[in-house]
This record gives structure tokens, C-alpha cells and sequence, in this order.
């Protein structure tokens, strides 16, 4: 039961992270709690199979992944140490549109709106209605590895982790990369209750 209901918290901050992800404060406090929320989960498991005497169960289930492995010790890092520091890359894309006319310059505003400056008089009648195409700002977000660096190896954040950690962060973006945390954890879950070894 308390599975599920940190399932559906932890789902909820990932669609935050999708809605604000211009704003770098605000996709990061999102991925802080969308971390806690979804390492509870795992928590909650390894809270009911050690009184169950099913820990075995939980304890392979959460080594065999890297992908869990590595959001563990980020979010013990995060929570206990350092606050967790990411990579933005912004990409502006413009959809193509066929124009005849030849086009003298172009600007693009901060709000990534295409303004054509000037053009040529060569224009033709089919292209008078069509619009001008719009410049979109793509952000997307990785995990820092020079973040990991500022971390002193001790029990709790061995160097395995931290090999790990730096060399699967940057594999994905953030997004993909939660996405694919959620999955693997609501997996796991979903045996677990199937199982009879947690109540979900």
C-alpha cells in the first residue's frame, strides 16, 4: 500500500520536471523530490521483506540494475551531502517551411521568436499566407559527473558507487534517465505484490 502511494508522488514530480524544465531552480527541486519519493519505494520493500524474512528477494532485485544502483547513492548524496547539480543544454529548433522569397537577414528574439529584418521583393503569391516558422528552445538536463568528484568516499558512497555514477550519468538525459528508475522500481513492485512478498 505505501508503495503505490509513493508511485504515484513519485510520478507526479517526474510530470513537474517535464512542465518546468526551462527553469533550471525549479527542475531540479522537482528531481530532488521526485528522488526521495521514488527511492521510499524501495525503502518500503526492503522495510517489508526484512520483517517478512524475504530480504533475499529485495536485495537482488535491487543489484541487479545500475540504473537503481546509481539513483540510491544520488539520492543519499543528495539528501545527506550536496545538493544534486546537473548539465542544461538548450537546443533552438526552427521548423523548415519551403519559401521562394530569399530572405536578407534574420534575427531570432530572447523568447526564441524568429523576426525576419529584411527581404528580398521576390517573394511569390503562394507563399503570402504561410506563416513564419517559430524558433523552439529545447532544454534537456544530465547528471553532472564533476558533481560526484566533490564527494568523499566513505561506506555509505564507496568508490564502486562512484565509478558507477560517473560512468553511467551521462548516458541519458534526466528525464529518460527517471523514467527509466520509475519503470524498473514499478516492476519490481508489481512482482513483489504478485509474489505475495510486499503488499504494494
Amino acid at each position: 500500500m505505501n508503495e503505490e502511494v509513493k508511485l504515484k508522488e513519485a510520478k507526479y514530480f517526474l510530470n513537474r520536471m517535464k512542465e518546468v524544465k526551462a527553469n533550471y531552480e525549479d527542475f531540479v527541486f522537482n528531481l530532488s523530490a521526485f528522488i526521495s519519493a521514488a527511492r521510499s519505494i524501495a525503502q518500503y520493500m526492503h522495510n517489508e521483506t526484512s520483517s517478512s524474512g524475504n530480504l533475499s528477494w529485495y536485495e537482488s532485485k535491487m543489484s541487479s540494475s545500475d540504473v537503481l544502483r546509481f539513483f540510491k547513492s544520488t539520492r543519499d548524496l543528495n539528501i545527506h551531502l550536496i545538493p544534486c547539480k546537473l548539465q542544461k543544454n538548450v537546443e533552438i529548433r526552427v521548423s523548415t517551411l519551403n519559401l521562394t522569397a530569399s530572405i536578407a537577414s534574420t534575427s531570432i528574439s530572447s523568447s526564441g521568436t524568429v523576426v525576419f529584418a529584411s527581404s528580398s521583393s521576390s517573394s511569390s503569391a503562394s507563399n503570402e499566407n504561410k506563416e513564419i516558422p517559430q524558433a523552439k528552445a529545447v532544454d534537456t538536463y544530465k547528471f553532472d559527473p564533476d558533481w560526484y568528484d566533490q564527494i568523499t568516499i566513505n561506506e555509505h558512497f564507496t568508490q564502486t558507487d562512484k565509478e558507477l555514477c560517473k560512468r553511467i550519468c551521462q548516458s541519458y538525459d534526466v528525464i529518460t534517465f527517471c523514467e527509466a528508475y520509475i519503470n524498473k522500481l514499478e516492476i519490481i513492485m508489481n512482482e513483489g505484490i504478485s509474489a505475495g512478498i510486499i503488499s504494494g
